[in-house]
């Protein structure tokens, strides 16, 4: 999201990293089998 990094750099905020697969909105959560964050496995990348 290149509005969000362009004002996260002009807050002096530095070495921000944009997760490839997670740089744009995707409704259907193709990254993850199951989109639910109480489950700590699946906020890991495999």
């Amino acid at each position: 999201n290149i509005p969000v990094r362009e004002i996260l750099k002009r807050r002096g905020f530095e070495n921000i990293y944009v997760v490839k697969e997670q740089e744009f909105p995707d409704p259907d959560f193709t990254t993850v089998g199951y989109p639910n964050p109480e489950f700590p496995k699946l906020l890991q990348k495999e």
